[in-house]
């Protein structure tokens, strides 16, 4: 990256500012440099570099999220209403790397402990990981558009070399997919025990908009 030279009409104060404003555009998604829309796109592949971006942009939304008014200055202004403090997160993904969405995920309830809203709405296709993120948001804000079509499937993995190092690489993988089917459970209506049935009796599980409401991993249809 070139450094900057200063502009003799330009206060160093000013390039400054700048240069801060760059390194937040830098590290955001687009949508989250709109300062009244507080939505962050989770689109395409779950990997590092989309990991970075949504986290980024979630704890963004969370550290500038608007104060409340005390009910004293609601009552003492008529024409005040409370700001907007939720993030809404639109999913469209066929999965992805299921660290990078545990990471996701567990943003996600960090800025939720500190009484942040997760709007989250599933568009297309929730598939795999999107699934897990999907349920994630805050019961009773979580939207499938009725077209939407969701998977839910085992974790997969490939290793080589020697039979000790692929038995250490499959005990992870099944650790990871205890982990996963745990995480779902709790997000939705659907039991360890149920969730490892479905896997038993189809690789890829898929689900209507419909079957996601009665499964509890989403709330409503839009």
């Amino acid at each position: 990256m070139k450094k900057k030279k200063n502009n003799l009409n330009e206060a160093p104060e000013e390039v400054e500012e700048e240069e801060e404003a760059a390194a937040i555009q830098f590290s955001l998604p687009a949508q989250a440099a709109e300062k009244d829309l507080r939505t962050v796109a989770v689109f395409g592949e779950i990997n590092e570099e989309k990991c970075a971006d949504i986290t980024s942009g979630i704890y963004y939304l969370w550290q500038n999220a608007p104060e409340l008014y005390t009910e004293e200055e609601l009552l003492e202004y008529e024409e005040l209403e409370q700001p907007e403090r939720d993030i809404r997160m639109i999913v469209s993904t066929y999965g992805g790397e299921i660290l990078e969405m545990f990471g996701i995920i567990d943003m996600m309830h960090m800025s939720k402990t500190d009484g942040i809203d997760i709007e989250t709405i599933g568009l297309g296709k929730v598939m795999s990981a999107g699934v897990a993120i999907l349920a994630a948001g805050t019961v009773g804000k979580r939207k499938v558009t009725r077209n939407c079509r969701l998977m839910l499937h085992q974790a997969s993995a490939g290793t080589m070399g020697s039979v000790h190092s692929m038995e250490n690489e499959l005990e992870e993988v099944k650790i990871l997919q205890g982990m996963y089917v745990r995480c779902v459970a709790e997000n939705s209506n659907l039991s360890v025990k149920k969730i490892k049935k479905l896997f038993k009796s189809n690789a890829n599980h898929y689900i209507s908009a419909e079957q996601a409401v009665e499964y509890g991993i989403a709330d409503e249809i839009v």
